[in-house]
């Protein structure tokens, strides 16, 4: 498929490839085995105008963002498209659901600030972080890690250990936002303890007596690009 063909959606409309923001191959096409790209809608024949990100894994579309018309000016290597492809606890390449030691790699390589699993045995965990915490000096100043036992299941996270304001560029972020109509006040965000957070409930905030952690600031710390963010809070 090249970036010219257009690609069914089940919801009735046809999207058209424009370019490939990420994917897993050599970007010689733009066939959307599993990576993001930018599409436009096909109707009667026409591109419309507005621009969306598709990310795809085995040529199946798994989710779709309005790309904001301003031009977002943010980069931080903890935020990036691919991290889009480990959302909701399945990986590229799929393996077992409980197989999903990639998402925390990736915390580990500097590539997000916050991942997690939740299907791992208790066995399963400590083997893991016997392994990992040794060889990357876990426990030390730059990684920690929390668990919750849950069902018989260990709900486990990695995080870089510091402080929001200091490991992102929260104005940045904030005047990418205004620019796209939407009007939150990063700086109360800006002394935010990644570790203190995660303990509180990133991805469970539901939990008694919690109040739920807001789509743009789960977005950050999972390491998702604020145009998907931005596209939730229109």
């Amino acid at each position: 498929m090249s970036h010219l063909d257009d690609v069914p959606i089940k919801d009735g409309k046809v999207y058209r490839i424009l370019s490939c923001v990420w994917d897993d191959r050599p970007h010689e096409t733009y066939h959307p085995k599993c990576g993001a790209y930018v599409m436009k809608i096909v109707k009667n024949g026409r591109l419309k105008s507005a621009k969306y990100l598709g990310y795809f894994y085995e040529a199946k579309l798994r989710g779709i963002y309005l790309i904001p018309k301003e031009p977002v000016t943010f980069t931080s290597p903890f935020v990036n498209y691919q991290n889009l492809i480990y959302t909701g606890g399945w990986q590229y390449p799929l393996r077992d659901y409980d197989d999903s030691e990639e998402i925390l790699q990736r915390v580990l390589d500097g590539k997000k600030l916050v991942g997690q699993i939740w299907s791992w045995t208790e066995e399963k965990v400590n083997v893991w972080l016997g392994r990992r915490w040794g060889l990357v000096g876990m426990g030390s100043e730059s990684f920690g890690f929390h668990l919750d036992m849950k069902g018989g299941f260990c709900f486990l996270s990695v995080y870089k250990k510091g402080i929001l304001g200091n490991l992102l560029d929260l104005r940045s972020i904030q005047n990418d936002y205004v620019r796209c109509g939407l009007h939150i006040d990063f700086s109360e965000y800006s002394r935010l303890d990644i570790g203190k957070a995660v303990e509180d409930g990133v991805s469970v905030p539901n939990r008694e007596g919690m109040e739920e952690m807001p789509s743009f600031l789960q977005g950050l710390l999972f390491g998702y690009p604020i145009e998907t963010t931005i596209c939730l809070g229109r």
